[in-house]
């Protein structure tokens, strides 16, 4: 093959890739979790880097969210219109209504040349961005394209529970912060709304402390007994901290860090529910403030895992009350 042939074939190959394919019908509508009502009509409708994006001004607040979401989605960079875009115009639009009576509802209309969406509050917008975001991904490749194709149908949809949790334990594993809101990201794709985070346990403090700093010198560290090791393990976990080793494992999460973290939480309608974990399973704490123990005298480490005896902090002393309102 010459050299201008093979310029040809590559310039021709571009031009096909740059293009998202026609899609055939019916397209994919397998939305996760199932919507209370999907009715697909036939054909679908395609958006580009003229679609507009329109919110309502209750919405206006979610304008950065809601563009980043889709971008992410598509690899397009839909432009906001500050006004309601008229008919005829490709357009994404969010608008408010007071006609969905219960918590979190959404629906979705996906018609002709406009994709609406209607919610009473934040929980409903989000998730529709949410459901949206998933139609996009469903039916359209994960590269960078110029526009992509969505079924025409329409969504009514509101959750079953109104609790929908996720639980995770920080102080057997520390997580970094970009972490946790990596999980609120993936928390939001599925619809759930409360973030339950164990920040304290006999293995780890994970919470910045003005007053009581020794919960974060020696409470938020352990030694790092890992134990790779199954044929090894027993349900008293790893060995105990012996004398001279070093407690090198852990961290915890400042005062500004969990701001930001409750924050980031809150604009994807994640509530963030933390624990500390008291009167049991605070040798962590007890290791950091020994006369807050029943056994004044013992000398106690943060556990490196597994089951721990005499972990309590001690509840017929009236100072331990005051130190725990205190931590909350």
């Amino acid at each position: 093959m010459n050299l201008k042939r093979l310029l040809t074939t590559v310039c021709c190959f571009t031009l096909v890739a740059g293009h998202a394919q026609l899609p055939t019908t019916p397209l994919n509508v397998n939305i996760i979790p199932k919507p209370v009502e999907l009715i697909q009509t036939s054909g679908y409708i395609s958006m580009d880097s003229k679609s507009l994006i329109y919110l309502d001004s209750e919405f206006k607040y979610l304008t950065n969210y809601f563009q980043e979401e889709l971008f992410t989605a598509t690899n397009i960079h839909f432009p906001i219109s500050k006004k309601e875009p008229a008919n005829g115009i490709k357009s994404i639009q969010l608008i408010y209504t007071p006609d969905l009576m219960n918590k979190e509802a959404y629906t979705i209309e996906i018609d002709g040349e406009i994709i609406k969406i209607k919610a009473t509050d934040k929980g409903g917008a989000v998730y529709a961005i949410q459901s949206l975001r998933q139609l996009i991904r469903l039916n359209n490749p994960l590269w960078g394209h110029q526009q992509v194709f969505l079924p025409q149908l329409k969504i009514s949809d509101e959750p079953t529970y109104a609790w929908r949790g996720y639980m995770i334990d920080v102080s057997r594993t520390f997580y970094t912060l970009d972490h946790l809101k990596q999980m609120v990201d993936h928390m939001v794709k599925l619809k759930l709304n409360r973030f339950h985070i164990h920040l304290s346990d006999d293995q780890g403090f994970r919470v910045e402390m003005k007053k009581y700093k020794k919960l974060n010198t020696v409470g938020s560290w352990r030694v790092d007994h890992t134990n790779f090791d199954e044929n090894d393990n027993s349900v008293w976990g790893r060995p105990v901290q012996k004398k001279g080793e070093l407690a090198n494992y852990g961290g915890y999460y400042t005062r500004e860090q969990l701001k930001d973290l409750v924050a980031y939480a809150k604009l994807r309608n994640i509530e963030i529910l933390p624990e500390i974990d008291v009167p049991g399973h605070s040798q962590a704490i007890i290791a950091s403030y020994p006369e807050f123990s029943c056994q004044k005298d013992k000398k106690f480490t943060v556990a490196t895992g597994g089951v721990s005896g005499n972990n309590t902090i001690c509840p017929s002393t009236e100072a331990t009350y005051d130190f725990i309102e205190t931590i909350i």
